[in-house]
């Protein structure tokens, strides 16, 4: 919150379960009005952007109403726990409507420094990621909440999708590769069994007969070459990728600080390295995720159809084209630790929905009716 005053943000109404919290938490930051209501700040024709910071089992469904009451969205990371999530965020996102995740690491001054430095090198890129995360139980979920954002950071790097994504979790943390279609490797080591009294984020990354590296986004050196830099205090590159934000909601000409296809590709990598849960469409387990050392990657069948490889049968007409048609063609990752899931044939083809639009799509062969959301749940914004 400190960042939104910084960037320049309107700070009208902030929201919580019971209202008390965010009383305080308004007071604090210079909100105009605190609230328990959620349907309030939605329904509210002058605010044009919701920042959604609540647990991450909410994000989905919250990010989802705030796509449908039209406004532009800024959700802290995950974006989703669940693929099935993601598709129902991707077909509701409209047409010039912000939608971003709160992948700040790309944003940092040493990341920009180093990636001003990787431009003038040829190569493929090896890349070392290593979290000393600290002593906090469930590392699956910590993957989901606060690996994204490595393996983000490793994914704008290297400039290119992922074609393959390796995973070994265990109970103290483990490892996971991250193979990218131009060649380049990342790989991001999670361990929840070390000593505080080691940097928690190191990055290394070999091109072009040089190595860079960042020791906790406090410093950058340039091992083979010039250029390093220390910083005064950490920056982790919050304040940069609010700003950015803020100022592509204000100019519809900006470009989205993160590509929207970025969003949904890292957020379903992470999702397939933690070990995703059954197919929400046909229950299939086939898609259950990898085991310890199990793999995903492309099939020489062709691509996995996302959530599964077709759409069962309805009685009336539930969905829409697949997420994995306009988004994660260029992400095939494919679950070799099993069959796909497969419920029928394949969906009719169906022109690729655009990002973002309040307006209704126009109808196309094939389209269904949107999905039916549940009531709002309990937890603010």
């Amino acid at each position: 919150m400190p960042a939104l005053g910084k960037a320049g943000a309107s700070l009208h109404t902030i929201v919580s379960r019971e209202g008390v919290s965010a009383a305080a938490a308004g007071r604090k930051f210079g909100f105009l009005r605190a609230s328990s209501d959620i349907d309030a700040v939605l329904t509210n024709a002058d605010l044009d952007t919701v920042f959604i910071a609540t647990p991450h089992e909410s994000h989905a469904e919250l990010v989802l109403e705030a796509l449908a009451a039209g406004k532009h969205v800024f959700v802290e990371k995950p974006l989703a726990t669940r693929l099935e999530d993601l598709e129902r965020i991707w077909l509701a996102l409209g047409d010039g409507q912000r939608l971003c995740v709160g992948f700040n690491r790309r944003f940092s001054p040493l990341t920009i420094d180093l990636q001003r430095h990787l431009r003038g090198l040829t190569g493929v890129k090896s890349m070392v990621m290593m979290v000393n995360a600290g002593d906090l139980p469930g590392v699956r979920d910590r993957m989901v909440g606060e690996g994204c954002h490595f393996i983000d950071l490793l994914r704008h790097l290297a400039g290119v999708p992922v074609g393959r994504v390796r995973s070994s979790l265990q109970g103290e943390g483990g490892t996971v590769t991250l193979e990218f279609v131009d060649g380049s490797v990342g790989t991001v080591h999670y361990f929840t069994n070390g000593h505080r009294s080691v940097a928690k984020e190191k990055l290394q990354v070999f091109c072009g007969g040089k190595v860079l590296e960042i020791d906790n986004f406090r410093r950058l050196w340039v091992h083979g070459g010039s250029g390093g830099r220390r910083l005064w205090r950490q920056d982790k590159g919050q304040l940069g990728l609010v700003a950015a934000f803020m100022a592509a909601v204000r100019d519809g000409r900006l470009a989205d600080p993160i590509p929207v296809e970025e969003l949904f590709e890292v957020s379903r990598v992470t999702l397939e390295a933690a070990g995703m849960p059954p197919c929400a469409v046909c229950g299939d387990s086939g898609g259950a995720g990898p085991a310890v050392g199990a793999t995903s990657g492309i099939p020489e069948g062709g691509l996995r159809r996302w959530p599964c490889a077709g759409t069962p049968p309805p009685a009336a007409p539930t969905r829409k084209p697949p997420l994995a048609m306009p988004v994660l063609a260029s992400v095939p990752l494919v679950l070799t630790a099993g069959p796909p899931c497969r419920v029928g044939g394949p969906p009719p083809p169906a022109p690729a929905p655009t990002l973002g639009s309040n307006r209704p799509r126009e109808a196309v062969p094939g389209d269904l009716e949107p999905l039916a959301l549940p009531p709002a749940p309990a937890p603010g914004l």
